[in-house]
Formats: C-alpha cells, sequence, structure tokens
C-alpha cells in the first residue's frame, strides 16, 4: 500500500492487517530493514497490538531483503512506462502503481504458474481487462435512462482520457492514502 509519508505506515499496515485478516491470511511476522523513522510512526505499538514479530536486516546487506530486488525490477518496469507513454516524469507513482498491479498478477515461471496475488487470494485473479499504461481512453459517463436509452443522443458519448491506472481492483496496488481523484 503506498503512502506519502513514512509516518502513515501505520496506518497503511493497520488496513493491509485487515485486509489480510479478511482472506483468512493473517500476518504473523514483518521482515523490514532497520528503519527507525518507522518507530516514531507507531509500528512497534501495532505489531504488539496485533502480536505480530518484527525482525530486521543487518545495515549494508540488500541480499537479506527479499523485497529490494523487485523494488528494483518495479522501478525498471516503471521507468519503462514512463518513456513508451511519453507522460513526464511527474506521473512517476501512478506508472509505479501500474508496474506494481502488474507484477502481482504475472505467472510464476514454475509449475504450477501461479500468481503472487493468487496466492494470496486462494484462486487466479483476472488480469485480461488490464490496458497499457499512458494509453488514450474514452471515459463513458453519458446518462442514461433507466431502460438504456440515452438522455441526450446528440450529445458527446464520451470523454478522452489517458490511462493511468485502475480503481477498486483486487491487489489494489493503485490505492493509497492520500488519493485526491488525479487519475483518469
Amino acid at each position: 500500500m503506498p503512502v506519502l509519508y513514512k509516518s502513515q505506515a501505520a496506518d497503511a499496515m493497520r488496513i493491509i492487517i485487515h485486509y489480510c485478516n479478511s482472506v483468512g491470511k493473517p500476518i504473523t511476522w514483518i521482515h523490514t530493514d532497520g528503519a527507525h523513522e518507522l518507530k516514531g510512526a507507531g509500528m512497534i505499538d501495532l505489531a504488539n497490538e496485533y502480536r505480530i514479530r518484527i525482525t530486521t536486516s543487518n545495515v549494508g546487506s540488500s541480499r537479506q531483503n527479499r523485497q529490494e530486488p523487485t523494488w528494483r525490477a518495479t522501478c525498471a518496469a516503471m521507468r519503462t512506462e514512463l518513456t513508451q507513454s511519453r507522460l513526464p516524469y511527474s506521473f512517476w507513482r501512478h506508472a509505479f502503481s501500474h508496474a506494481e498491479q502488474g507484477r502481482n498478477i504475472r505467472p510464476s515461471r514454475a509449475a504450477p504458474f501461479d500468481t503472487r496475488l493468487g496466492r494470496l487470494l486462494g484462486r487466479k485473479p483476472k488480469g485480461a481487462y488490464r490496458r497499457p499504461f499512458g494509453c488514450l481512453c474514452y471515459v463513458r459517463d453519458a446518462p442514461r435512462y433507466v431502460g438504456g436509452t440515452l438522455v441526450h443522443k446528440a450529445a458527446a458519448q464520451a470523454q478522452r482520457a489517458i490511462h493511468l491506472g485502475y480503481y477498486g481492483d483486487e491487489g489494489g496496488s493503485f490505492e493509497n492514502l492520500e488519493t485526491k481523484g488525479e487519475h483518469a
């Protein structure tokens, strides 16, 4: 769950804990780097409240943190998506979320060819709906009557927009605490 500030870590972690509990996969152990600023963000109190064990990696050893290589690959995919879409770098957060969502629904190379999100949910997640980051899309928001007939048939049927990601996806990669309606 992306956050803008490390002080929001406990809020984001509480949401993650409740989500994991709701799908029957409670969190019992968190391994992180030695981010001392998270102690002031309430993570220790949260871990004590939910009886979660926290371990940290040694300073200067990124091989102990299994997330570091994943972030490097996701950042490379983010840069590729920004380059191919020809969008400015200010859209990096949206491109990162789109790349992260893609990594979570990509099947593994070895049998049984499941996905990260699929292992969490216990079923194969859908991914056929995904469109390229930064592509032109048309938002259909023309008002209709109950029967489906357009209210004003001569009006424009859709507005042009740039695709940045999906709200409400089951992976939740595009959701964050500080969303202000800036996505198309």
